[in-house]
């Protein structure tokens, strides 16, 4: 296995899908409370210590619940449902959460220059990949998808708090993004009721409160992607959340050729960037969700440079042949490689 280490090389240091994370466990003698569900298609698992702990758990639940009604495309009713439906060549109302998410989500479409898009759900729902109707679309049914980027065909009104889609084209689709939102919301929520020490964990999407409650850091192992039931690189965190994106994840395959679920916009086929993992480590684990998923389109140098150039964000990127690259903030979690 080779390693390289990447150093800022000019750039400002200025200030992203399941995984399999592993965790230190806490001290036995302080109270906790627990609890897993499956919200937003994924297993999330929430685990609090200290007074009001059982009460904060239950409220973050609450929380992403009222999340998932509002980004869910399974669910029929869901906003966005209601939002792809109606928003051609119409101004539609949104709630707050919509609103800020989708800003959110332009935003790294545009920093990325389209590497990560939340317009691209047509192109997504013609993949199918995890579910049933898995298939391999034809360039001909690609095509169409690919023609633009369509997050700039739509219209975000700031002051109506409105969105509208100039094209047909266009469907909303917040599944490399909604999970980091919501594990800031559950995250937001535990914080209300006094607690200082808490670990979420949605289907990989990994959040960490505070520091574990012996005051220790969370020790945190990526998935090694050559081999899942293995960990390839560790780190420590206190405070922030940990978000990997790799194409061992969601596939599907079909005469010997494997099928990934991380499509890139411009190719409208699984990106082949050269990337099989990357990990990004932030606060906000939105940021770290969207970030994952361009950097994995972007490939290994544009994505050094894109992140070094972020406030707060380190990476681990690791190569189909078996490189792993880390970007030059990466010491200060303790980064180590596992044997």
């Amino acid at each position: 296995m080779n390693k390289r280490k990447v150093m800022a090389n000019g750039f400002v240091c200025f200030l992203f899908a399941v995984v399999n994370f592993c965790f230190v466990g806490c001290n036995a003698d302080i109270q906790e409370a627990s609890r897993t569900e499956e919200i937003f298609g994924t297993i999330v698992s929430v685990k609090a210590y200290g007074i009001n702990a059982e009460e904060a758990v239950f409220a973050a639940f609450n929380r992403a619940a009222e999340l998932e009604k509002i980004f869910s495309l399974t669910i029929s009713d869901s906003e966005i449902n209601y939002i792809n439906k109606n928003a051609f060549n119409n101004s539609v109302k949104v709630s707050d959460e919509m609103f800020f998410l989708a800003k959110r989500a332009d935003y790294f479409s545009r920093l990325s220059q389209g590497a990560f898009d939340y317009t691209i759900g047509n192109l997504i729902d013609l993949w199918g990949i995890g579910t049933e109707r898995a298939h391999v679309p034809n360039s001909f049914e690609v095509e169409p998808f690919t023609m633009f980027h369509d997050y700039e065909n739509v219209l975000l009104d700031a002051k109506k708090h409105t969105i509208k889609f100039k094209t047909d084209t266009v469907m909303l689709n917040f599944g490399a993004i909604a999970k980091g939102y919501i594990a800031d919301e559950m995250k937001s929520e535990i914080l209300k009721y006094g607690v200082k020490n808490a670990l979420l964990n949605l289907g990989g999407n990994v959040m960490t409160v505070g520091k574990k409650p012996d005051g220790s850091l969370w020790k945190i192992a990526v998935t090694n992607p050559f081999n899942v039931t293995d960990n390839i690189v560790s780190i420590e965190v206190a405070d922030c959340s940990v978000v990997t994106s790799g194409n061992y994840e969601k596939y599907f395959e079909k005469d010997g050729i494997r099928y990934h679920h991380i499509l890139n916009p411009s190719t409208g086929f699984p990106s082949n960037s050269g990337l099989v993992s990357t990990t990004i480590i932030s606060q906000a684990s939105v940021d770290c969700d969207a970030l994952s998923t361009a950097t994995f389109v972007l490939g290994l140098e544009k994505s050094l440079e894109l992140i070094e150039n972020l406030n707060g964000v380190e990476a681990i990127f690791i190569s189909e042949n078996g490189d792993i690259t880390y970007t030059s903030g990466i010491s200060k979690y303790h980064f180590k490689e596992l044997d």
